[in-house]
This record gives structure tokens, sequence and C-alpha cells, in this order.
């Protein structure tokens, strides 16, 4: 414990690290939402991928300035490869004084101490100060090697010196010469960081041919111990200005960055970087590009080289080219990508993959549905070698033409419908082939009708004056073209809740038990998809015979769909079916061939919640099924599953559930201490409605608040159908995670122990007797001896629960303090020996038990 403040203090610095500088990391530049603003995205993705640079906000913010401190931190990332810990460098000397005590504190430190960086005088860095693109410049050519003081960047003509050694370095490619003394921007910065990985590096300086070598990045070609070396020794070395010695090695070799030459799956030249493991494909930007069927060639006789959907053909055909197919010119290379479109024409839901044009499976990542007309490129899958991050199961070959589709790269069309006016086809030619509106012409692509079944006797005369839908490709031509199609009439889902039969004041006779014997009004009262509850008086015979012919489970409600055709029922899941979390599948419905209901983004779900404040149920709606996921589905209570309840409907026959009603008897929530006060009863087999078997109700503290937990001894013997009281203590703290039920005893919400209850070992916690605050900060002591003190600033951070006695519950820290010391540090609480524990290391929880 002795050491506890020291790396409390320590935790703090990383947070407040946190909170005032985007930390290194391998984050993907794309993900950025100004990704399009960026003008240097190789540089930006490169240095974000080793880790020197982050963006903040979901954003790169490229046009912004930057901090002279914010320099500072990308300068020792980038010396140290990304991997950096400015808190080690935290209070070092030689720090100045207007960094001490703030975030970049250890990163200008450590820059300060290598000679690196330099502040406007002895005692001031000027942190929160904009750099220029000069004085970036220097900081990297001080990473590259040069000494500041023998290179001349010292003094008032500083910046002749660096502007001269930053361009020999290559330093400036991509820096306009009327930017150079102007204020650097997050984009310039990134540019410079990037043409210093490709800068070589600097052995130290010559003097009567004697190398000093002073650039510690090189020490790993010499032996340990030499600091010095002849200059013929240096094999592919240069002198330049000011007699610094340059070496035959990047700054990128040594930190396990580096580029080559590529192509990707659709034949265009680029460049692939890789920092260490992470790699990507930057395409070259062509010289001319068209995609109205001309050649971006002046003469075909120009090109040297052919690549159509990746693969590489000896000589140019001119009948390759046509409306919608990408035409781009590389210098004497062309590249022709073909647009295509299809039909989804099935689905595969337990592999997320669908059929397109009854051909090749393709992952879906797009959510297509059946009969969607998707469109897609084709390539070579080269892909598939070249980038590790393209799976084999994210491409799939198509039969048709022994290319790939990319899963990643479909996309489901939709159609733009229009009134047409006059119509010409060219059966020999269809990039000849148009389609007038009132306002606009729209030509056919070459690659009409590639894929997608309709022949080729299309939009003749008889075709004018009429409504279609067209589907247009990315360049704005015709792929294919129908009728549109008539929206079936949309579907009504209602939850007819329970306890809407009720009896009449008139008893017929007979069996009070007899529920034949009643008079029933049947109200009908439902609950729609949005949630909101309706009153009916009056329904559809089907809907009182439905409740009126199933007496024995009206209880449980029905869940109804009303449709133009009428009214229909949804399935009540077999007791022991549940929802798949990971795919969506409904598991253990017995359906033919072994295939199982599926739900997906689209399934629309009702949710009833017991609330326990109010003593009503709640209702949440919404879509897709991860979000019900935690509801439906199987929870373990000891060696017993059980289940929730839900019924759910499949309207459109393909094994989708478009609609479900889950009643949430089990609610998940997280691992709990719990504080066993005593035994309430033993329960027999079917107690609690008969959601699981006998069990034990204890009366307990759950977060500070008065409970009852349902606990299942796993091992207890049971005796006449009760379970022994062997499993849990009396006055003794638990771990156990569990899920509220809905369910109430003597008005106080029941959870049920999932996992085996373990009680708390006191022997691997902290133990105190007595609780002091002074000036907000709590002071945990023992025989009158204060062991820990939390800061007050910490308090927000630390979670207390209190159990027994007023004002029992949940607080953090800062309630804590104002609930039960709001005087003194003597007044307050009543504790016991011992009566105070603290967990976590460093203590971010404490459990105070008050003595009644």
């Amino acid at each position: 414990m002795k050491n506890f403040r020291k790396v409390l203090a320590l935790i703090l610095v990383v947070a407040t690290l946190f909170s005032f500088v985007a930390m290194a990391s391998a984050k993907e530049a794309s993900e950025y939402a100004d990704y399009a603003e960026i003008t240097n995205v190789i540089p930006v993705e490169v240095i974000s991928a080793l880790g020197i640079t982050e963006g903040y906000d979901g954003k790169y913010h490229p046009a912004d300035t930057i901090d002279r401190d914010e320099v500072a931190a990308m300068i020792a990332r980038l010396r140290n490869g990304g991997k950096f810990d400015a808190a080690l460098y935290v209070g070092a000397p030689n720090v100045f004084a207007d960094v001490k005590g703030q975030w970049s504190e250890g990163y200008v430190t450590y820059c300060s101490q290598l000679g690196i960086i330099n502040g406007l005088n002895e005692t001031t860095f000027n942190p929160d100060g904009k750099i220029t693109v000069v004085d970036t410049l220097k900081l990297l050519l001080c990473v590259l090697g040069y000494d500041a003081k023998l290179s001349g960047y010292v003094g008032p003509n500083y910046k002749v010196a660096v502007v001269r050694d930053a361009d020999k370095m290559g330093l400036t490619d991509g820096i306009a010469s009327a930017d150079m003394f102007k204020e650097a921007t997050r984009d310039q910065v990134a540019l410079m960081f990037f043409n210093a990985l490709k800068a070589r590096l600097v052995y130290g300086y010559v003097s009567e041919n004697i190398v000093t070598i002073t650039n510690s990045l090189l020490g790993t070609e010499f032996y340990e111990g030499i600091t010095s070396v002849t200059l013929p020794a240096l094999t592919n070395a240069e002198v330049a200005y000011c007699n610094a010695v340059i070496s035959n090695k990047t700054l990128g070799n040594v930190l396990n960055v580096w580029d080559e030459p590529a192509r990707d799956c659709f034949g265009r030249p680029g460049t692939t970087w890789h920092v260490g493991n992470w790699k990507k494909f930057f395409v070259k930007a062509p010289d001319a590009v068209t995609v109205d069927g001309t050649n971006p060639f002046a003469k075909p006789a120009d090109i040297t080289a052919v690549y159509h959907n990746g693969e590489q053909k000896q000589v140019f055909a001119a009948t390759d080219l046509g409306r919608g197919v990408q035409a781009e010119k590389y210098g004497t290379e062309l590249v022709l990508i073909d647009t295509f479109m299809g039909v989804v024409t099935d689905i595969n839901y337990r592999r997320n993959e669908v059929q397109i044009n009854d051909i090749g499976w393709v992952k879906n990542t797009m959510g297509a549905a059946v009969e969607d007309i998707v469109m897609y490129h084709e390539c070579d899958g080269t892909c598939v070698a070249a980038d590790a991050r393209i799976d084999a199961d994210k491409v799939e070959v198509d039969a048709h033409s022994g290319l790939y589709v990319h899963a990643n790269a479909f996309t489901v069309v939709k159609p733009v419908e229009v009134g047409v006016v006059n119509c010409f086809y060219n059966p020999t030619n269809a990039s000849k082939s148009k389609i007038d509106t009132a306002d606009k012409e729209y030509f056919y692509s070459k690659n009409l009708g590639h894929d997608v079944a309709l022949g080729l006797d299309i939009m003749g005369v008889a075709e004018k004056n009429t409504t279609k839908w067209l589907y247009l490709d990315e360049h704005g031509y015709i792929q294919y073209w129908c009728a549109p199609k008539t929206e079936p009439a949309a579907t009504e889902f209602r939850y007819y809740v329970e306890n809407t039969n009720k009896f009449s004041t008139t008893h017929q006779g007979g069996n009070e038990d007899d529920l034949n014997k009643h008079n029933y009004v049947y109200t009908a009262d439902y609950v729609d998809m949005k949630g909101e509850y309706h009153a009916e008086q009056a329904a559809s015979e089907a809907i009182y015979e439905k409740l009126r012919g199933d007496a024995d489970n009206y209880e449980q409600g029905f869940f109804a769909a009303h449709t133009a055709a009428g009214l229909k029922w949804a399935e009540f899941a077999d007791q022991d079916s549940y929802l798949d979390a990971a795919n969506g599948e409904i598991v253990g419905e017995p359906w033919a061939n072994g295939l199982n209901y599926h739900a997906n983004a689209d399934t629309q779900y009702l949710i009833r919640e017991y609330d326990f404040a109010s003593g009503k149920y709640v209702y949440s709606t919404g879509l897709g099924y991860k979000d019900i996921a935690e509801y439906v589905g199987k929870n373990r209570i000891g060696d017993n599953v059980v289940y929730n309840a839900f019924q759910y409907f499949d309207l459109d026959e393909d094994g989708i559930v478009e609609a479900m009603f889950v009643d949430a008897f089990y609610k998940k929530i997280s691992a709990e201490y719990v504080y066993i006060k005593g035994l309430e009863m033993h329960c027999a087999i079917g107690a609690l409605g008969n959601k699981f078997p006998a069990f034990d109700l204890y009366n307990a503290w759950i977060n500070g608040a008065e409970a009852f937990v349902a606990y299942y001894n796993i091992d207890a013997d049971q005796i006449d159908g009760n379970l022994s009281s062997v499993a849990l203590d009396a006055n003794t703290l638990y771990q156990t995670s569990m899920q509220a039920v809905n369910a109430t005893y003597k008005d106080k919400p029941i959870y049920v122990a999932l996992d085996e209850a373990y009680e708390v070992d006191l022997t691997e916690y902290y133990e105190f007797d007595e609780i002091r605050v002074e000036a907000g900060q709590i002071g945990l002591y023992d025989d009158g001896a204060c062991i820990e003190r939390l800061a007050a600033e910490y308090n927000d951070k630390l979670t207390v629960y209190v159990f027994n006695g007023d004002g029992a519950g949940t607080y953090t820290g800062t309630e804590f303090v104002k609930k039960f010391y709001p005087g003194e540090w003597n007044t307050g609480l009543a504790l016991g020996e011992y009566s105070v524990y603290a967990l976590g290391a460093p203590i971010n929880t404490l459990i105070v038990e008050i003595m009644n």
C-alpha cells in the first residue's frame, strides 16, 4: 500500500495526457470524417499507421495550424517508432517553467535533453504557440542526426541554414516556397514528417578525415563503444554542408517503414506502403479518364500495355471501350474497368452471403435482399495475395467470367423513375441507344443486360409514353430497366397484452376453478410497434376467438399481424429456442432441412420489461437483432438453462423474421457485490413463474439497495422438494453476476444469481476500521494510522457501495463525502471494526458497512 500514492499520481498524469492530446495508435486515416479534405493523403495515412499522430473529434482537421507542444509530441514518437511513454520523463530536470505540469511536459523534456528542441529562452517554451514550417523542418533535421549548433541552426540567421539542409534532404518536397515561413498546418506537418521517413540519416560530422558518430539511430551499424571512424570506412557516405556526413540509410529503414511499386487487382499502377505489419496500396493518379466510350489516348498506337478488369492483354481492341467503361491513362498504359449489374437470386443467412445471377456467392456486406439489383466490378483476384486485409472469404470467383467480385465493392442500385417520351435502340451497338424523357436523355451502357435476365428486344416503339424504372451505373448510363413495381400494403403488428380477459360480475355457478363457468369481457387491448398502449372495446371476431380458444395461455398475450390478406398470429418460440447473438438465427426451432429463421437489421422488435419503480410493464421498440440479443437467449442459472419467451413472424417466406415480441423475463446486468443479510425462505420446484428450479431466496443489499436474491446451489441436496440452506452465509459479502427478473417479492426487486457466488476473501483486499475526511480527501485508517489517502480530485473516479443503515446505496467518492461527511471528519458514520474494504490496485472501489 505504501506505493499507492505514487501509482495514483502516475494514473492521473496518464489520464491528463489522454484528455489533452490524441495518443498514438495505428489508426486508419480513412476513418476521419473529413478524410476528403486531406490533401496529403499518403503522408497522413503512413504517419497515422506509425502512431505519430491521430485526429480528434473524429476528424483530422488538416487545415488547422498546430501548436509547438503538439509537434514536440510527434517528434518524440517519430524518433521512437511511434512508441513513447511520456510519463517516464515527467519531473526530469531542465524542463521549461511554462511546460511543467502540462500534458506535454514529458515530450518537451525528452526532446530538449536530446538537443532536438529549444525554447524562446532558458525558461520559456511557449507550448501553445503556433509552429512555423521552417521550425518544423529544423526539428526533423535534428531527428535525422544534424547538430543544431554545428550546422548553424542557432542564431538570428538559422532559417537560411535550415532551408538549405531541408531542401537537400527532400524535406521540403511538396511545400510551397511562399509557405516556408508561415504557420504550419496539420496537413503540411504530416507531409514533412512523411518526407523525413524517406530522408537519409546523418552519421555525424567529419574533421581531418575522422567522422564523429553522433546519431544513436545508426548505432547498430558499428561495434559497441565505437564513437568515431575514418571517412573512407563509411561506404557510400556523402559529405554535405558544414561537414555533415550523410549515410545511405533512411529514417524509414530504421523504423521499418518502406514502399514498393505495385498494381491493384484492376491493373492500376501505384505504391504499397508498409509500416511494420500494416500495409496499404495507394493508386497513382491517372493522367486522363474517360467513361463515354472515347479513348484517353490520342492514338491507339501510343498504348504499350492494356489491363482490362485486371487481366493484361497483348493487343488493344477498340471494342473494349464503350459508355460506362472507365478508361484510365497511366503514361503509355491503358486500364479498363467495367461496371456490371446483376440480380440477387439467393441468400445464405448462415454465412451472410448472397448469390448474384445464380452464379457466384459473395459476402453480403451491403445488406442486399433477394431480387435487389446490384452494381459491381470484377477483377483478376490478385488483391487476395497483394493485400493481407482482403481474406479469401472476402471475394468469391464469379464462374461466368473467371474473375472476382469484391464483397465490399458491390452496391444495391435504386431505380430512377422516368416518363419515356421516345426511345432509340441499336441492337448491334447498345452504346448508341438512348431513352429521351421530357427534360433529359439517358444513354445505354456498353454492358447493358450483362448479367440481368432480359431480352435484347427492349425499349421498342411500344414503350413510348410509358413510365419506367431505369437502373443506372455509377457513370449514369442505363444497364437495366423495368416497369415500376407495386409496393405491397404495409403490415401492422400488434401485441395483444395480458390481463385483458376480465371476469364479469355474474357467476354462472359450478366449480369456481372451472374457467368455462365464468363470463368474460375480452377488451383486446394492444401495444403497437411504437410501444404505445391502445385500449380497444371492440375488435375482430378472429381476435376474440383466439383469446377465447387459448384460455390456458391468455396471460402470455398474443402477437398478431394485420395485413391486406387478413389476420395472422405469430409463432410461439419453442421453450428451448433462443436467438443466436452472433448471426441472428433462431436456434432450436424444428424447421425443414435443419434451417432456422433469421433476424436481420430490418427485423422489428417490441420488448416488454417490468419497471420496479412504477410496478408496471414498459415497452421498447427498434430494428435489428443485435439490440435484442441480450434479452432473447439462453441464460444459465447454476447447471440449468432458462429462456426468455418470444413470438415471431416470417411473412416473406425467405426465413427472415420481420417482427418479434420479447417478454424480457431476464435482463442482464453486470457482475455485482452482494451483501447477504440472511435467508428469507426455501422455494419449491416450479416457483417464480416456472422459469427456473428450486432455489433459496435471500434478503440482500445490491448496489446499496434492498432486494432479494434467488440463488440455486448446484451442489445442494434437495430435501422434500426444497434446497438445503448451506449455500450462502448471513452477514457476508459475495461477488457474482446476476440478472433482474420481471418479478418482485414484498415490493422489492428479485435478482437471479447466474453464476456461483464467491465469498469475498478479505485477505486479498485492503481492510480498514475507520474513515476520516479532511479537505475533501478520504483517509483510510487502521488502528489510528492513515494507511492511504485518496485525493479529492480522484473522488469522481471512485465508486462507494454503502450497505445497511440510512443512506445505503451507491455513490461516487464526491457524493459519498457530501452525503456522510458534511462537516468534520468525525461526523456521519458509525463504523465497526474492519467494516471498510478497498478493492482494486490502485483503489477504485470502497465497500462500507454501516453498523446498525
